[in-house]
């Protein structure tokens, strides 16, 4: 087989576990895209009111509106393209996010191929991606980390064809990139400085060609978020609706932190209460590995040794790789020390992270294997094969559920109520009070009213409606207010009353 036919089956081997990986979106969301809340509330809302000539803005709870400035607004805007088209977000989201798993364990093989020059590790890191429980589960939910993680994957090509070919076009086509990446979630700032910064210390060409490549990527990528940071502080006098402060986070943060890194790649049973133990051997580890390094580069070299010469030689997409990695997780503690204290440490935020320490990891499993030695090529397998087993099995438990049960908002005991179908034929024409305003606008399309907001005296309407999840808060609400109410409908799920001045 010459090279040409050899790398054609490489591409179509690539191609298939893109398509597998689709397909795995699809089995996990049967019941439909997960609903998170709040977050898909935004999006999705935002998407629709786009569609319909009423702006970025999100449905509040009296069925007004209100503009978006919390949130980043590419993903809506994509959503709301096709909702122009006639078809409605939630089901754009679901085959989107499918869509986007498998362009993105493509890239993955993609990448690893520039940096390893071998096709087996390359569908080997590809196989990781798609087989990882993180990675399917954030692409089974209607948020933007897919969307993310599509142009992450993409700005890392990009730069590493700028920085081979050197063309305008291409510099262009990254700074975009990069643009879009900042649009979908401002962690994208990360992106921009982690490009430019290997740019500014390996880029081809003199340190003013540098500067000018640098200006153009700063430019055109920063430019679209300094435009809507600027409308959203017209709107609310806020920084994307962000209060500078100062809020130190805890040791146990850092711990948090620290736990979801390493539940990665060892079972949570071994991590476990041993976290804390990890965090500190880590330090010790980075530590050791710096001191490591100056000192056998001093002692081979002498005064001749510098530090930026022997960066060179490593791989620049390894090195965007390395520093992304520790500028994104800066990025997130400086928003959770001075921007937004709620900022959690799971799975969800470091994907990113957890992503491009897979890229590191594969291309070392590489470098290992070609080292010839026999020792090593036995890790090599040994590790490969953990990892993948390690990867499937947690996937191979989790996406039955998924299947079977759907996720948060998009349950299948939500979308099987014989309570909720009632409750969509009654909203047609009254309103909703309700406890889970998420809940009644995914599946009524109106937002209705807080329970909280509900006072006899104070309404208007002849009826309206009251639907209450939680049987004990039903409970709850229907003995407070019962002289007013008629139990129409109710099941595990939810209780549909009517309240009707008539009683």
């Amino acid at each position: 087989m010459n090279d040409s036919a050899h790398r054609n089956v490489f591409y179509l081997l690539l191609a298939l576990i893109g398509m597998i990986a689709m397909a795995i979106i699809l089995y996990s969301t049967n019941w439909g895209i997960g609903l998170f809340g709040r977050d898909s509330f935004n999006y999705i809302s935002a998407a629709r009111n786009l569609a319909r000539g009423l702006g970025y803005v999100f449905s509040l709870d009296n069925n007004t509106v209100a503009p978006i400035t919390h949130y980043p607004p590419l993903l809506s805007m994509v959503l709301a393209a096709f909702e122009i088209a006639g078809t409605d977000a939630l089901i754009t989201a679901r085959y989107l996010n499918a869509l986007l798993f498998g362009l993105s364990a493509m890239l993955t093989g993609t990448l690893i191929y520039r940096t390893t020059k071998s096709e087996a590790f390359s569908l080997l890191g590809a196989l990781f991606f798609s087989s990882m429980v993180i990675f399917i589960e954030l692409h089974s939910w209607a948020m933007s980390e897919p969307l993310f993680l599509f142009f992450m994957l993409l700005g890392f090509l990009l730069f590493d064809k700028f920085n081979t070919k050197n063309k305008l076009v291409t510099l262009i086509g990254l700074s975009v990139v990069l643009g879009l990446c900042f649009l979908t979630r401002y962690v994208g700032i990360a992106n921009i400085v982690s490009i430019m910064l290997v740019i500014m210390v390996i880029g081809v060409g003199s340190l003013k060609k540098r500067l000018f490549d640098n200006t153009i990527i700063a430019v055109i990528s920063i430019a679209p978020v300094f435009l809507w940071t600027y409308r959203n502080y017209a709107l609310t006098k806020t920084i994307n609706n962000r209060n500078i402060g100062f809020y130190p986070p805890s040791l146990k943060n850092y711990i948090s932190a620290f736990h979801t890194f390493f539940t990665w790649y060892l079972p949570d049973k071994i991590v476990g209460g041993f976290a804390k133990f990890y965090f500190y051997i880590f330090i010790v580890l980075i530590m050791g590995i710096a001191i490591a390094v100056l000192a056998y580069g001093y002692r081979k070299h002498g005064k001749a040794f510098h530090l930026i010469h022997s960066i060179r030689h490593v791989h620049p997409l390894n090195l965007v790789y390395i520093c992304y990695a520790a500028i994104y997780s800066g990025v997130v503690l400086f928003s959770k020390v001075f921007i937004d204290p709620g900022t959690g440490m799971s799975d969800r935020i470091f994907s990113p992270v957890l992503l491009a320490s897979m890229l590191i990891v594969v291309s070392l499993l590489a470098f290992v294997w070609r080292s010839n030695y026999k020792i090593g090529r036995l890790l090599v397998i040994l590790l490969s094969v953990y990892l993948f087993g390690f990867f499937i099995s947690s996937s191979v438990a989790a996406l039955p559920k998924f299947h079977a049960n759907g996720l948060g908002l998009g349950k299948k005991a939500l979308q099987n109520s014989e309570a909720m179908h009632l409750l969509k034929d009654l909203a047609k024409d009254k309103d909703i009070y309700s406890n889970d305003t998420f809940a009644i606008y995914f599946y009524t399309g109106q937002r209705g009213y807080r329970r909280s907001s509900f006072s006899p005296d104070s309404i208007q309407d002849d009826e309206v409606i009251v639907a209450i999840f939680g049987d004990s808060e039903g409970e709850a609400f229907y003995g407070k207010y019962a002289e007013y109410l008629e139990l129409v409908q109710s099941d595990q799920v939810v209780s549909v009353y009517v309240f009707s001045r008539a009683r």
